[in-house]
């Protein structure tokens, strides 16, 4: 058994196939609706994912100092600078909270987009 991946190394990975996936779609010259809606459901759950994870760290950062002695490596005070990182996943959770907002809209309105069939062209010209 081949022991569990790193959570470096599984961020990486994440990140690596994000990557690939929107250099794929940025390169579609002709893509599909579906492509709009499942864009419109991956947007919606990263954005909620991230939005959650930004909650998670600030708590752990605001937390983090207790049990341990910090220094910062600038000689600036750690406290202050946990409580500035810690303001920073606070902004971000509210950003991603606003971003995925947008992102339900973008997928409800992608879910109404149909395409018509063109029956003349769809069996062949007759």
């Amino acid at each position: 058994m081949s022991p569990r991946p790193s959570m470096d190394e599984q961020l990486d990975d994440a990140t690596s196939q994000l990557r690939v996936v929107v250099e794929r779609q940025r390169q579609d010259a002709d893509p599909s609706h579906e492509d709009f809606y499942a864009w419109g459901w991956a947007l919606t759950e990263v954005t909620a994912r991230l939005e959650h994870l930004s909650r998670v760290l600030a708590g752990q950062v605001g937390r983090y100092g207790d049990a341990r002695v910090l220094r910062d490596d600038e000689g600036a005070d750690p406290a202050a600078r946990l409580a500035e990182a810690r303001g920073h996943l606070t902004a971000l959770e509210s950003a991603l909270r606003a971003a995925n907002g947008a992102a339900r809209a973008y997928h409800s309105a992608a879910g109404h987009i149909a395409v018509e069939v063109d029956s003349q062209r769809e069996g062949g010209a007759r």
